[in-house]
């Protein structure tokens, strides 16, 4: 049986987590961490606009 792969996330949820990331490895090499809650409220409101 030939299966299509299901891409599940959407493009806006990728962007999320390697914008993430990227924070993330920025941080360790500044010996800091990511407030990942604060990340999250940020983003959502760069993203809706508010």
């Amino acid at each position: 049986m030939n299966r299509m792969k299901v891409n599940l996330n959407p493009p806006f949820l990728d962007e999320f987590w390697t914008t993430l990331v990227k924070m993330a490895r920025v941080a360790k090499k500044r010996g800091k961490r990511v407030d990942v809650l604060s990340f999250i409220d940020t983003y959502r409101k760069i993203r809706i606009g508010g």
